[in-house]
């Protein structure tokens, strides 16, 4: 095989096989290993304790050493400093939430062939809400710093974080400041109060459940944030949406879209164009939108020239009222 065309097929067998060492690392995660070699152990110590088979543990252990998250030292098996990192509950870089939301969404990707054949979206009955707002708060808490550093909060008093799940941005806003409501699913706000009161800042935000489509949002606001809600639903909602955020405003009040970035053409960032895939499968009509997009909806809710600031994988637009 000439070697170009060699090169070729390691890199698509790559991309083929990747769901291999994403499934060693979730039901490594699901089945507690890696809480469980807090202190170095041997694989049958390890089985023993978490009443696991043992040869079976011992293959995904050797597996999660090939990986580089675990190192063996004389017959026992020792977290690497990644894992330390992300897997045990006490770092402060826990990312624990977040992997067990991907192993629910290994749950709903896998019905991508027949989405393909019947439209989407998947069943919903393995979701896990609480599962999913934790793991939203794992995953904005490293957007956060670098979201509210470009967003310029002068003369802002009483802004609004719609659909805020976990309340990260809204804590943010707290923090600053800001009189600040965080309006959500009422199912989703238990979470958002545990997590105020766990920073001692429930005090300083307003908590409203409803749904932001039908019902009331409240009114006189200097900034509506909308961070990653857009994706979830199709463009007429999305426009019906901002319509009504304009409208929640104070005359020359801003909105921020807080969104994943992708190409107006949807070619690509890899990252950008893969979560348009998991709007296929988790929702009836939502997608990632393009900049051009966004753009493109905040015009047909009358909002003026809006200004866009490209991040790390997300980008911001921000248009006055």
């Amino acid at each position: 095989m000439p070697m170009g065309v060699y090169e070729d097929l390691q890199r698509l067998a790559g991309m083929v096989r990747g769901f291999m060492a994403s499934r060693v690392i979730l039901s490594a995660h699901q089945t507690g290993l890696f809480v469980s070699l807090k202190k170095p152990s041997t694989s049958r110590a390890v089985a023993r304790h978490l009443s696991l088979e043992h040869r079976a543990t011992e293959v995904v252990l050797d597996a999660l050493t090939g990986l580089g998250l675990l190192r063996k030292q004389k017959g026992r098996y020792v977290l690497s400093p990644v894992a330390k990192k992300f897997f045990l509950p006490e770092s402060p870089y826990y990312m624990g939430n977040a992997f067990a939301h991907m192993d629910n969404l290994w749950q709903s990707w896998s019905h991508l062939t027949s989405i393909l054949k019947n439209g989407g979206p998947a069943p919903r009955d393995s979701f896990d809400h609480e599962t999913f707002i934790l793991a939203m708060e794992d995953i904005a808490r490293w957007k956060v710093r670098e979201v509210i550093k470009h967003i310029d909060l002068k003369g802002i008093k009483k802004a609004l974080d719609l659909g805020g799940g976990p309340g990260t941005y809204a804590r943010a806003l707290a923090r600053r400041g800001i009189h600040v409501t965080l309006f959500d699913r009422e199912e989703t706000l238990p979470v958002a109060k545990k997590l105020a009161e766990r920073d001692s800042l429930a005090d300083r935000i307003n908590f409203r459940a409803g749904d932001f489509l039908t019902e009331p949002i409240g009114t006189g606001y200097d900034m509506v944030l909308v961070s990653q809600v857009l994706h979830s639903y199709g463009p007429r909602d999305c426009v019906r949406l901002l319509k009504k955020i304009k409208k929640a405003l104070r005359p020359d009040g801003i909105v921020v879209v807080h969104e994943f970035f992708v190409k107006k053409d949807r070619s690509g960032p890899p990252s950008g164009v893969l979560f348009g895939v998991n709007m296929l499968v988790n929702t009836p009509e939502g997608r990632v939108y393009p900049v051009e997009e966004i753009k493109a909806m905040l015009k047909k809710a009358t909002f003026k020239k809006a200004s866009v600031h490209h991040l790390q994988d997300t980008v911001l637009v921000v248009a006055r009222a």
